[in-house]
This record gives C-alpha cells, structure tokens and sequence, in this order.
C-alpha cells in the first residue's frame, strides 16, 4: 500500500481484517463517549486473548504447562462461539489497511468518500472476538490508486485510557511484524 502515513509521526501497524465504513452526519459528544468506552473494553479482551501466559509464568513450568493446556481448551470454545456468532451475521470483507494511533489508511474498490466527510468505521481486530471497534473521523485524503483510490482519515480523539490501550496494540502488532519479518529474512 502506497503510504501517505508519513504525515502522521505515529506508530502504525498493517492489518488484513474485516472492515466497513459509512458515511454519517458527525455524532455527538455522548455517542462518541459510549463508542470509546465499548472500544476500551472490547481492546481489553483482544489484548488479553493475546497475551502469553507462559511469559507470566516462567518460573513456574508446571503451572505454565497446565494454564496452556487450559488456555487452548477456551480458545477452541472461543473460536466455536465466535463462528456461531458470525455464521448468520456475516462479517464485512477483509480490507487491507493501515492502522495508526490517529488515522486509518485503506485502498477503497467501491465508491470512496468524499474529502472532508464524517465516517463511522467499524473494525474486527479479532475473529475470535467478533465485535468490532468502532471509530469515526474526517477523510484527509482521496486519491488515486491503481483502480481504485487510497483513503486517508483523521479519527477524532478518544479519551486518554483508549488512546493508550490502541498505541498499546499498534506497538506489539508492528512488533509481530517486525519478528516475522526477521524469520522470513526479509
């Protein structure tokens, strides 16, 4: 993806996942309160359904063994639950993106936004947790990629707890990254 990203020092991470946008007439201050409290909490969850509990338990081998065998049981219960949950719902497409502490960055097959618009974005981080984060924001910038068009927004702030759980995330996604990289040889 062509990266215009550069304009915004922070951190990113891209991601293939399930994702939608919408265009909206801006949302009010006690919508966006609720939305970034629900983002908070769902945040929570993925972080936690990614963390290792061996890293936690490292002096206690036994223990570590037996925590992981019980981890994957609720995993496998996870994924049953999280596909029961979408079968009939059915999640968005999977949209290559960009994911920063302060925009959003995708190429757009269909119709794009116009310059200037409010959008709703919902994104599904985890599809063991299928309950996306929603953001909302102002498109920066539409232009021309290939076929399509590379879109840019600007999300509006979120409270200073969420802002650090995202940053948070974005760090250990491009730190995975990174790793896989480095296996690969890259």
């Amino acid at each position: 993806m062509v990266s215009e990203s550069s304009k915004h020092s922070s951190l990113s991470c891209e991601l293939i996942i399930p994702f939608s946008w919408a265009v909206t007439d801006g949302m009010d201050d006690n919508a966006l309160v609720l939305i970034d409290a629900d983002n908070y909490s769902r945040l929570q969850i993925i972080q936690g359904l990614e963390e290792s509990v061996s890293d936690a338990l490292d002096e206690l081998p036994g223990l570590a063994q037996e925590i992981q065998r019980m981890d994957s049981k609720i995993n496998v219960l996870l994924e049953l639950v999280a596909h029961i949950a979408t079968q009939d719902s059915g999640l968005p497409r999977a949209t290559s993106l960009v994911l920063g502490a302060d925009f959003i960055q995708w190429v757009s097959q269909r119709p794009t936004p116009e310059l200037g618009s409010e959008l709703r974005m919902e994104l599904f981080l985890e599809r063991r947790f299928p309950f996306p984060l929603v953001f909302s924001g102002v498109v920066e910038l539409v232009s021309p990629h290939h076929s399509a068009a590379q879109v840019l927004v600007k999300l509006h702030s979120m409270s200073g707890g969420m802002q650090e759980l995202l940053e948070k995330f974005i760090f250990r996604c491009h730190r995975r990254h990174i790793a896989r990289m480095k296996r690969e040889g890259l």
